[in-house]
């Protein structure tokens, strides 16, 4: 029987960094995954984002010389790559 919204939340509440995990399985991907940004599930596929950041931003005290970043994205669906495109941040 699956958890109830209320017991799935006090089961996720309790994990930290001294938590254990089972791995229950593993997927191939096709692309490096720099910095992985979200994972969804639907309808049997899994939905991989990444981001390389090709030039990371610079703060600055005046924001109107903050310099922007610049990256690429990939999205995967189980393990291909879907799409790839530019990031500015």
């Amino acid at each position: 029987m699956p958890m109830r919204g209320t017991e799935l939340l006090a089961a996720l509440s309790a994990l930290d960094r001294r938590s254990r995990f089972e791995l229950v399985g593993e997927i191939s991907l096709d692309f490096p995954t720099h910095h992985p940004q979200g994972m969804a599930f639907a309808k049997g596929l899994t939905f991989l984002s990444s981001v390389e950041i090709l030039d990371a931003p610079r703060p600055a005290a005046d924001p109107a010389l903050r310099t922007r970043g610049r990256g690429t994205g990939t999205c995967s669906s189980s393990g291909r790559t879907v799409g790839c495109f530019a990031i500015f941040l």
